[in-house]
């Protein structure tokens, strides 16, 4: 592959990485979940991280990172903050928040294996699967978040090791699975 189709998909991944970066700090200044805002911060500091990996590898290539957003993104991010405002209550806001994230997710979930699929140099063709696994193991937890038929994961912070041991307590004396 050539040189300029190499940068071209480096920066299509660079500004879906920023896209990600964006969304995951719309999407936690929409829930009320601190638990769950500082997760979904993480993720967006995880793409955040991404897309400066990628940054480098286009100026080592002899580009510059694109500057401009995507049209989409920005389309998508609106699109959140207008859902998340008219939901009805934290638990709807929530859920239509995250169900944001997962379109998002699936998003950049499809633009890296297309990418995947290009003859890109090895070193390259490292970081875009290893952000690949990162993408995918982020889009399997919010799916968790956002509840599955038979599993739904909850995200809670606790003030204190005394409260978080107390929660877990309860969780045993009730039967809960450890696994689960």
């Amino acid at each position: 592959m050539n040189e300029q189709k190499t940068i071209r998909i480096l920066k299509k991944l660079y500004k879906i990485c920023k896209a990600g970066e964006r969304g995951f700090n719309i999407v936690a200044k929409s829930v009320n979940n601190r638990g769950l805002k500082v997760m979904l911060k993480t993720y967006a500091q995880q793409r955040h991280q991404m897309a400066e990996e990628l940054r480098s590898a286009i100026e080592g290539l002899g580009a510059k990172a694109p500057r401009r957003r995507t049209v989409l993104g920005m389309i998508h991010r609106g699109r959140i903050v207008i859902m998340s405002t008219l939901a009805i209550g934290p638990i709807d806001t929530e859920s239509v928040a995250l169900k944001e994230a997962v379109l998002g997710e699936n998003a950049a979930l499809k633009v890296y294996q297309r990418a995947m699929k290009k003859k890109l140099p090895p070193e390259l063709l490292s970081l875009v699967q290893s952000h690949f696994e990162q993408i995918r193991v982020v889009s399997q937890k919010v799916n968790r978040l956002r509840g599955l038929p038979s599993d739904r994961l909850v995200v809670l912070l606790f003030d204190s090791e005394n409260e978080a041991a107390t929660a877990v307590a309860a969780l045993k004396n009730g039967n809960f699975p450890q696994d689960a």
